[in-house]
């Protein structure tokens, strides 16, 4: 059996032709030709299937390598897209074994398929995404944590005030006052800086006071904080800006963009949904098309749950320590009163054995403070 790149791929071997039962009797011309054109047609259906199965290989290997590109761009965020793809793996499992709610959901070797390429897929977006926002630790975070610079700034204030006592300006009560005020503000802007703690009005108010300090550079007076920097402590939560987060949010917009110029084979033809819709919400408040718990897909509910679970329990954000458990269900399931995940699939998850696999497989041990999840 010979390809279409004139390679052998096969053999067909001819033991004995009979007549009947008890006569063998040699191969002739006639079946020459019959058989091969009989390995010609094996040598085509063959070489089909193995450029099928080559294909689907390649496809894998190369979402797979797109994912890990994408994963690779901030170590911070390295490996969610195979956690995600871990989870809504093993949720569809779950959902696939299920006799109960689920009973009557039946996924096939392409579903399962279906669901691990989108969840590879789903923050394809991101690729085009500048390393400066993904990599925003803090909320003064560029080339550098520009916190230092303030952190200096302080310590030309106290040095100007030490001075000022040793000169007599002032009491020594008072030096001792302010060197600890100045001490406090420090410390307050270095925790306001990480992004963890929200920003309420009294903390902003504190923050702005603070900028209109004064310091001497270079024998000229400065502001304390400048504008940017200003702007920047006083995000109310996270580490970016209101313009940085929609920069961010556009990653699901292009990964639309980007999975609509892809033609999938119609086995996979739900791809592109399960993957761009990762953002969506059931009240139509989510991005990038603003769909409803009508528009959405049980497939589609699995990613947007991986997404945010995994987001929630990652330990390796540099704004943040991996929730617990008990604080990441306590979350969802504000979330769930707000018609923004479905509920019912969140209890499965959280009542099904796939949560005691993945937690003990993927947390850290302080992290799972259920006891139904314990050993």
């Amino acid at each position: 059996m010979i390809n279409h790149e004139n390679d052998v791929i096969g053999v067909l071997q001819l033991i004995n032709k009979e007549k009947d039962l008890t006569n063998i009797i040699p191969f002739d011309a006639s079946d020459e030709r019959i058989i091969k054109a009989l390995a010609g047609q094996a040598a085509m259906a063959l070489t089909n299937s193995q450029l099928i199965n080559s294909l689907e290989e390649f496809i894998a290997a190369f979402i797979t390598t797109i994912g890990h590109a994408i994963d690779a761009k901030s170590p911070h965020t390295k490996n969610h897209i195979e956690k995600v793809a871990k989870i809504s793996n093993l949720l569809a499992q779950a959902i696939n074994d299920d006799k109960t709610i689920y009973k009557d959901i039946e996924y096939s070797i392409d579903d399962f398929k279906q669901i691990e390429i989108a969840a590879w897929m789903h923050d394809i977006g991101k690729i085009s995404m500048p390393e400066s926002i993904i990599e925003k630790s803090t909320k003064l975070q560029t080339l550098f944590d520009r916190i230092e610079l303030i952190k200096e700034r302080f310590e030309v204030l106290k040095r100007d005030t030490k001075i000022d006592y040793l000169e007599g300006k002032i009491s020594k009560e008072e030096y001792e006052e302010k060197e600890l005020q100045l001490s406090d503000d420090c410390k307050f802007l270095e925790t306001a800086n990480i992004g963890e703690e929200f920003m309420d009005d009294s903390k902003l108010e504190r923050i702005i006071k603070i900028s209109k300090y004064t310091y001497m550079k270079n024998g000229k007076e400065e502001e304390f904080l400048t504008k940017n920097e200003l702007n920047n402590l006083s995000i109310r939560r996270g580490t970016l800006t209101d313009q940085e987060k929609r920069m961010m949010n556009s990653h699901a917009q292009l990964s639309l963009d980007m999975l609509e110029e892809l033609p999938f084979p119609k086995k996979y033809s739900e791809v592109l949904n399960i993957a761009a819709n990762h953002h969506e919400k059931l009240n139509g408040k989510g991005y990038p098309r603003g769909l409803s718990e009508k528009d959405l897909t049980l497939e589609d509910k699995i990613m947007i749950l991986a997404d945010i679970f995994e987001a929630l329990t990652s330990s390796d954000r540099p704004y943040k320590d991996g929730k617990k458990l008990s604080e990441v269900f306590k979350i969802l399931s504000f979330m769930v009163k707000d018609y923004e995940i479905d509920g019912e699939l969140l209890k499965f998850f959280h009542e099904h054995e796939v949560l005691k696999e993945y937690s003990h497989q993927e947390l850290k041990h302080t992290q799972i403070d259920e006891s139904k999840l314990l050993y």
